[in-house]
């Protein structure tokens, strides 16, 4: 994922004898590759937060994880990812000194774990809605969604900056040493992809499941009900119109949003979040899972792979943040359906 790790995953030396050779930038597919995807989602990302900044009244609590996760991307993009970028186009070489790369290595850190953590909010915020509907309704505001994510950040800060700081004085970067490197671990390496990876993956998938299950029980029920209200024997002409007016509030309650409010013309309320959780779930399970594996076979196995494997699974986790703002376009457009 960092371009750190990288350059431990390559012959630095072979890059820097081509850059004595040759000062000029060494593009390659993958760079430019990586490069226009960066653009492309730093435009995707830096519009919607234009577009909410231009019409606050679209800010509602569920959209603060949004926007929060697309603050993430556009810094990731405009900070992080050009520094790599540069010092991959000359062979691993670092311009910048010590302390700028001492913050590379961290906000890298730091972004990656947000990323992870903002979906993993996205499915809990969800799950609350399903399982205690009252209570989402009642005390899920906007105050409590920064709330929320503000306290998500001091998490992240807590469990990455002590092994952090540890790392950073044990294993102090040398002057000949023309790399960004950094050092982990092996203990926080293991302990760090359980937390950071495995963890949230898993609770990604379980609670997607778990909300399937539940609309399914919901729909099976409401069909039940309907079915059975259906059936019931009409005695006279009053009966049939109680029976009628009976059915037709069976149907109002199986079509009422989490919110409380009738699917009418703003019934897609209660299809745009799911819609939110399943595309976000989709795509993290395309662009975290290869890394995933990648990362649990080199720190669990001790088993490495090529720069092509290492390379490949970068692009797929630059991807995830193109992905982001279009599960944002895409709900919108079926709440306008």
């Amino acid at each position: 994922m960092s371009n750190s790790n990288f350059s431990n995953l390559t012959n630095t030396s072979s890059f820097s004898f081509l850059y004595a050779l040759s000062p000029a930038p060494n593009w390659t597919i993958i760079i430019g590759l990586k490069a226009f995807i960066g653009v492309a989602s730093f435009i995707l990302n830096g519009a919607i937060l234009l577009l909410h900044i231009l019409r606050p009244t679209l800010i509602n609590p569920f959209t603060i994880y949004l926007l929060f996760l697309f603050t993430a991307n556009v810094c990731f993009l405009m900070i992080i990812a050009p520094l790599g970028t540069i010092s991959n186009l000359y062979g691993g070489e670092w311009f910048w000194g010590h302390p700028v790369c001492v913050f590379y290595i961290y906000a890298q850190r730091i972004v990656t774990v947000i990323h992870v953590m903002s979906h993993l909010l996205i499915s809990f915020n969800r799950l609350w809605a399903v399982t205690y509907p009252i209570s989402y309704r009642e005390r899920h505001t906007k105050r409590t969604a920064v709330l929320i994510y503000l306290g998500m950040l001091g998490y992240v800060h807590i469990i990455s900056l002590p092994p952090f700081l540890v790392e950073t004085i044990r294993y102090q970067r040398s002057d000949a040493d023309k790399g960004c490197h950094h050092i982990a671990m092996p203990a926080w390496s293991r302990a760090q992809t359980i937390i950071h990876r495995l963890m949230p993956l898993s609770l990604v998938i379980s609670i997607y499941v778990f909300l399937i299950v539940k609309r399914w029980q919901k729909k099976r029920r409401s069909a039940v009900c309907v079915g059975a209200v259906e059936e019931l024997p009409v005695a006279s002409g009053n009966t049939t119109g109680t029976v009628g007016q009976t059915n037709t509030g069976k149907h109002e309650e199986s079509r009422m949003t989490s919110s409380g409010k009738p699917i009418g013309s703003g019934g897609q309320r209660q299809v745009r979040p799911f819609v939110i959780l399943t595309i976000t779930t989709i795509s993290v399970v395309t662009c975290w899972l290869p890394e995933d594996v990648f990362w649990i076979a080199v720190v669990f196995c001790n088993v490495w792979f090529s720069s092509a494997v290492f390379q490949f699974t970068e692009i797929l986790y630059f991807l995830q943040m193109v992905f982001d703002p279009l599960m944002w376009i895409a709900s919108l457009r079926r709440t306008k359906a």
